[in-house]
């Protein structure tokens, strides 16, 4: 059964909720809580999704599909938007564009602006007089990429640095102002540390897995640069149990799994799982982006490696008691193995390795 973070949490009832990105790992966990704790579920799919018909016959029973774009880009995009957020109780929007080399400026500000802008103003349409609440998972990267010798709390400045982050912060300020205007829409936001677990293998980690297995990664810099980290898992329990809490209503928390890593500690515990020798080479970080184009690692990516920030979670595990469940030792150790069973060209490597050691 999903584990939930119950702190002052209100007796449960049956909700009706509304879903955007369901089809990622954070989407299909939160699908998957609120269909256990016996909530209507509808989601809203884009129909220009090649593998819709799969991605809907594999959607978890009981869920209720809504084929429509957050963007309003078709004619029905509209109608469906609107059917689908009638009568909701919840809305956990978690649709949105992510990736640079995937998108231009003008998708991300339609995406992830304009797309919530157009879920508040239909929640808000259609269900005159009815408190809806509104969970939104924003990212910690929202605060910049290097932090050095800081610990960042929700009241820490912002410091948006592309423009998946600057249209976070965007998509937060509407979230803000829509709820002033619209006192029935009580949001809680949530600025979500790098995901990992089953959902997120690809692109980054089963590729950082493969250059330390083939001994071709280096640290850029030190590698003493600090990451943060969530589990899908975690980041989906405190997301569903909030919905039932008050004091998270109109409110903005920091989610990680509460450790503190570096990026070297990070790479020495992925060798150990993978049975080889840590990274020893350091590149300076003027010619990162040299390196990383050779190994094929994108600007994302390079981000991700290179960042620089210590997050503090003491909001959420005061007010919400908030308790990471998902351990990196072993969570880690399990993404090494999903690694293995893809490429199992390295599975035999890491066995021969083992027997010599």
């Amino acid at each position: 059964m999903p584990r939930t973070s119950d702190k002052n949490a209100v007796p449960k009832k049956m909700r009706i909720c509304l879903v955007t990105g369901a089809k990622s790992g954070l989407g299909n966990a939160v699908v998957r809580r609120l269909l256990a704790r016996g909530d209507e579920v509808r989601v809203l799919l884009r129909e220009h999704k090649t593998d819709l018909k799969s991605f809907v016959a594999g959607l978890p029973p009981g869920t209720i599909p809504y084929i429509g774009d957050v963007r309003l880009t078709e004619e029905s995009d509209k109608p469906a938007l609107d059917e689908a957020s009638k009568g909701v109780d919840c809305v956990f929007h978690l649709a949105g564009a992510v990736y640079v080399h995937k998108h231009t400026f003008d998708e991300f500000i339609n995406t992830n602006v304009v797309g919530t802008e157009n879920v508040l103003k239909a929640c808000a349409d259609n269900n005159p007089g009815k408190t809806i609440r509104f969970i939104f998972p924003s990212t910690v990267t929202v605060y910049g990429k290097k932090r050095a010798g800081e610990i960042l709390t929700e009241e820490s400045d912002v410091r948006p640095f592309k423009a998946y982050t600057n249209t976070k912060v965007m998509a937060e300020q509407v979230i803000r102002i829509f709820a002033d205007v619209n006192p029935l829409i009580k949001y809680t936001i949530f600025r979500l540390s790098s995901m990992y677990g089953p959902g997120y293998d690809e692109p980054y980690f089963f590729k950082i897995f493969k250059y330390i297995k083939e001994q071709k990664l280096s640290y850029v810099g030190n590698g003493l640069n600090h990451i943060s980290l969530v589990h899908e898992e975690d980041a989906a329990d405190i997301l569903v149990s909030s919905a039932d809490m008050p004091q998270a209503v109109n409110k903005t928390y920091n989610i990680s799994d509460g450790r503190d890593y570096t990026i070297k500690q990070l790479f020495d515990k992925a060798a150990s799982f993978l049975g080889v020798q840590p990274p020893h080479r350091h590149i300076p970080p003027a010619l990162a982006a040299i390196g990383a184009k050779m190994l094929n690692i994108g600007s994302d990516e390079l981000d991700f490696l290179t960042s620089d920030r210590r997050i503090s979670i003491e909001k959420a595990e005061e007010e919400l008691g908030f308790k990471p469940k998902m351990n990196m030792d072993v969570e880690g150790r399990a993404m090494v193995d999903r690694f293995l069973t893809r490429h199992k060209r390295y599975a035999v490597v890491a066995s021969n390795h083992s027997r010599s050691r």
